[in-house]
């Protein structure tokens, strides 16, 4: 499954391993830009409000702590959204 993180005009390709979410440039980079810790975040839900064409199928992951930063996601195909969301 392919998942991409997104930053304002960026995407990210995500790896989940152990526990925490590594985001990289593209497929091929071989260090990440970032990761964080899943422990904090308990929700998933849905993201319509930043659907577009580029980014069809949006979900996002909302912490349990409210200062803590939303991460927005896209799923690659609708069938990849069904096992995130």
């Amino acid at each position: 499954m392919y998942v991409i993180v997104w930053f304002p005009g960026k995407h990210r390709y995500v790896i989940l391993k152990d526990g925490c979410v590594y985001y990289f440039k593209n497929e091929t980079s071989e260090k990440p830009c970032g990761a964080f810790s899943l422990s904090s975040y308990t929700k998933i839900m849905r993201a319509e409000d930043v659907k577009t064409a580029e980014l069809p199928w949006p979900f996002k992951l909302i912490s349990k702590y409210g200062q803590m930063r939303t991460w927005y996601f896209s799923a690659s195909n609708e069938q990849d959204m069904q096992v995130c969301g």
